[in-house]
């Protein structure tokens, strides 16, 4: 975002504390051009200020040299398992993949976990990526606890009213392309270890799945690239 102008900028930590350049924190600003506060709204007051600190809800960290960085939405972090995740960072390391050309990360409920971490992505028209080779190019740019359990193919992101996307709302809006399709176990082996998988990880079912980027479709057979109908 640049240099500071016209106002002080520092970054505080949940405890009110201001933290070093180079720390990441909540962005918060104070000066002549801010507001003293809400109008009969104690409660947003004490929310949204800390001593002579607005308190912007932008998480971020500040260079050596001064200069800003935004790195997400404090409302956004992800909390799984207690590692703390901003899904801006997953964007962006998808977008560095040559075949996709939007993506959003965002929180989906986990039963053991609290929140777990999926992704939805637009695809180039003749991209032949699948699944597993979105998460295997993750891995060479994120840390394993930021890598994505879904990563879902959509034909668009939804957006609100505002144009926006609304992270906490995906969840609900792509539950059912993220339903699990698996290849039925094989053997008294395969079934015993897939019960196994599902008691320990807290889900419905587990197993191998069938099908990677084409939610509602089936892979073509000879043809990874391409989805047939059921």
């Amino acid at each position: 975002m640049g240099l500071p102008a016209g106002a002080d900028i520092a970054l505080m930590d949940e405890t009110g504390k201001l933290l070093e350049r180079g720390a990441v924190g909540e962005i918060v600003v104070r000066g002549p051009g801010l507001t003293s506060g809400y109008d009969n709204n104690p409660e947003a007051n004490t929310a949204a200020f800390h001593r002579s600190w607005f308190r912007t809800g932008d998480q971020g960290r500040i260079d050596a040299d001064g200069y800003l960085f935004i790195t997400g939405r404090l409302k956004e972090i992800i909390n799984r398992g207690g590692e703390k995740i901003s899904p801006r960072e997953v964007d962006e390391a998808l977008l560095d993949h040559p075949d996709v050309l939007q993506a959003v990360a965002y929180a989906v409920p986990h039963p053991s976990l609290g929140e777990d971490l999926a992704a939805a992505v637009v695809l180039r028209a003749d991209a032949v990526v699948d699944e597993a080779a979105l998460r295997g190019f993750l891995f060479g740019c994120l840390a394993p606890y930021k890598i994505p359990s879904t990563i879902l193919r959509v034909a668009t992101i939804p957006k609100g009213a505002t144009g926006k996307v609304q992270r906490n709302r995906l969840h609900a809006l792509l539950a059912a392309l993220a339903v699990k399709d698996f290849v039925p176990t094989r053997g008294a082996v395969e079934s015993e270890l897939a019960t196994i998988f599902s008691e320990v990880l807290a889900v419905a079912a587990a197993g191998r799945k069938r099908q990677l980027l084409c939610p509602g479709w089936r892979f073509a057979q000879g043809n990874p690239g391409a989805c047939a109908d059921p």
